[in-house]
């Protein structure tokens, strides 16, 4: 049975069709339920992995609403906002497992959370991945990575393509967390 998955999007109701897209698919994966408000956070497995959505970029460790920066109703958080004031305190302390969605979500906004939920929130076997490149989603495959000079590739289990961050912020393999059957909260 696939691990069960969290879609959190912080910016409610604000986003572009890239960010619907996305959230429409995992919203039709059995293994994974929308995060509707964050007390729910609360509620997840330990073993589960939360999925955050949000553009990100390749220069600098903001998670945004809208790719594009001429939109007026624009969203934007510095990825250690997000982790010291979304996700502490509701995300429950021993969880081990977060993603980001967006592109390049692995080069600043990733190690950034991973090294403030666990220096300065406790979160000590917390590990955070994201996209080392541009990505794009297909409803049907795993995320889309654009790569230079070449084709786009689907997205693979272990590809390098996404990488992971300790509690201390440092590079680590991706986490492989076993799953108990009996943890899962029908809470949702």
């Amino acid at each position: 049975m696939p691990r069960q998955q969290y879609y959190f999007y912080p910016f409610g109701n604000i986003f572009d069709l890239t960010i619907q897209d996305t959230k429409d698919k995992y919203s039709r994966k059995n293994n994974c339920t929308i995060i509707k408000a964050i007390h729910q956070l609360q509620h997840i497995e330990d073993s589960s992995t939360l999925l955050i959505d949000g553009h990100c970029g390749e220069s600098h460790d903001l998670i945004a609403s809208h790719f594009e920066d001429d939109v007026p109703n624009k969203q934007v958080i510095k990825a250690g906002v997000l982790a010291l004031t979304k996700l502490n305190n509701n995300l429950p302390k021993n969880h081990i497992k977060i993603r980001l969605l967006g592109c390049y979500g692995g080069i600043k906004a990733a190690p950034e959370i991973a090294r403030l939920l666990g220096t300065i929130c406790g979160y000590q076997s917390i590990v955070v991945g994201g996209y080392s490149k541009s990505v794009f989603v297909d409803p049907k495959s795993r995320h889309i990575i654009n790569l230079p000079d070449r084709d786009p590739i689907e997205n693979s289990t272990n590809s390098g393509y996404v990488l992971w961050y300790n509690s201390q912020g440092t590079s680590v393999a991706k986490p492989n967390v076993q799953s108990d059957p009996n943890e899962y909260n029908p809470h949702f």
